[in-house]
């Protein structure tokens, strides 16, 4: 559900990030900066992190002056909350995570308030590819060794050799 989550919002969220950066108004301006500034203070928070979060995406959808892309975040509030609270669990595990993703966050919002639309485009939607890439090498992490001969049991496993020459 995870995986399928983000590539929908991957399609929903760079056209948001596309339209917010050529419509936002002064106001829109300021809710996105408000969830951004509530993230950054959330590193030790995980609700707050995680409303922040949310509210950051759908400050987006709103700023986009589209009522139906809006409307469509809004109903996808309770997925997008849970992959949401997933992904960050993952991705701020790793140390400096959070401040990367901070990062990832404050670059798509300077992108809107500048109106550079193929940029807030371009970096939404390598947010959610970081996001997805890096819930697979979690899952693939947490597979481990035992898993793998358990699911190639015919075979010697050997984990630094993949072309299987010794």
């Amino acid at each position: 559900m995870v995986y399928e989550m983000l590539e929908v919002r991957r399609v929903i969220e760079t056209e948001c990030a596309f339209l917010a950066a050529q419509r936002a108004n002064s106001l829109d301006l300021q809710n996105i900066l408000k969830a951004l500034e509530e993230m950054a203070r959330s590193e030790h928070d995980e609700e707050l992190g995680l409303r922040a979060d949310l509210l950051f995406h759908h400050s987006i959808a709103q700023a986009t002056n589209n009522s139906i892309y809006a409307g469509l975040v809004h109903t996808l509030s309770d997925q997008m909350k849970n992959t949401i609270r997933a992904t960050r669990r993952h991705r701020f595990a790793k140390p400096g995570n959070f401040q990367e993703t901070l990062q990832e966050h404050k670059e798509i919002y300077y992108s809107i308030a500048l109106k550079d639309a193929d940029k807030a485009k371009q970096l939404m939607n390598a947010h959610i590819i970081r996001i997805r890439e890096q819930m697979a090498a979690a899952t693939l992490e947490s597979i481990g060794e035992d898993a793998k001969i358990a699911a190639y049991p015919n075979k010697k496993y050997q984990p630094h050799n993949a072309v299987g020459e010794k």
